[in-house]
């Protein structure tokens, strides 16, 4: 599976991220459809080569806009995406769980998931239902695929073992 990336905008700025799989079983690279420049444009891309590479690590001004545009739409997901960082690449949680941490109901939690316009920087990814992987706006199969590469290879130390693709669509 490959995950295009798109990135929307409004008015030249980054208001979400689209994700689409193309093919299935195991995730094999990310590819950026192309887009007109926006200010946070090198810092999408660098965030997508080091998930490619193996490390999730958006830049505090890559987060902080996520954050940003996300509550200035629903005030209340502000703390959920908060409590749903502390989840590390690899590992997931449910949404009861994850409600429990923010003290809301775990439709609540589940709610704020599907209106995350960052997925990815926002791992809305990592939340699965007790009675098994949950929902996913851009498919159950992108789901599998993003667990799955993470679980696998997330936090290695021998990252020139990954054989992802990154490619900017030109």
């Amino acid at each position: 599976m490959r995950i295009r990336v798109s990135p929307i905008l409004s008015a030249g700025e980054l208001i979400g991220l689209s994700l689409k799989g193309e093919g299935e079983g195991k995730l094999e690279g990310f590819f950026l459809e192309p887009s007109p420049t926006f200010p946070l444009k090198r810092k999408l891309e660098r965030f997508l080569e080091d998930y490619s590479h193996g490390r999730w690590e958006p830049s505090p001004e890559l987060l902080d806009h996520a954050l940003k545009v996300n509550s200035t739409k629903h005030p209340w997901t502000e703390e959920i995406y908060k409590a749903l960082l502390e989840v590390p690449p690899g590992e997931v949680i449910t949404y009861r769980d994850l409600g429990k941490m923010v003290r809301v109901h775990p439709r609540k939690a589940a709610l704020s998931m599907k209106l995350n316009a960052f997925p990815l920087i926002i791992p809305c990814h990592r939340v699965v239902s007790v009675k098994g992987l949950g929902g996913y706006s851009p498919g159950k199969e992108l789901k599998k695929a993003l667990l799955s590469f993470e679980r696998d290879n997330l936090g290695r130390r021998d990252q020139e073992e990954l054989n992802l693709t990154y490619r900017k669509e030109s």
